[in-house]
């Protein structure tokens, strides 16, 4: 390299700072991907639930990730019609009515704060 020309340097500069920018855009891609593929492995994760009998259209028990169980009527693959919710410990969460997945009016509903039943209005 002559003294005073620096065409060589500034070009060599050139060629890392092109790498480096398609190392940053690969890093970017990556981290994308691997919170894609995190964020399907929960959701596959969380929907794994445990079905006993017919838990689309008909009766069946379900137990849930989170240890509560539904012994009950299922329409459409929802809680609909008469159904019991058990927590972990087979503690009654909820017996009566359900609608859509929903618990509806009329059911009893334990009350965690005062540990007695209360109608469900």
């Amino acid at each position: 390299m002559i003294e005073g020309d620096n065409s060589d340097f500034i070009t060599l500069i050139r060629m890392r700072l092109h790498f480096l920018k398609f190392d940053q855009q690969k890093t970017k891609v990556l981290g994308v991907v691997m919170i894609f593929i995190t964020v399907g492995i929960i959701a596959y994760f969380f929907s794994i639930t445990r079905c006993q009998g017919n838990c689309t259209d008909g009766l069946g028990t379900k137990s849930f990730l989170d240890g509560n169980t539904y012994i009950g009527h299922w329409r459409n693959g929802r809680q609909d019609g008469y159904g019991l919710l058990l927590s972990k410990d087979k503690k009654i969460i909820y017996n009566g009515k359900w609608n859509e997945g929903e618990p509806a009016k009329g059911g009893f509903q334990l009350n965690s704060s005062n540990l007695k039943r209360k109608k469900n209005e």
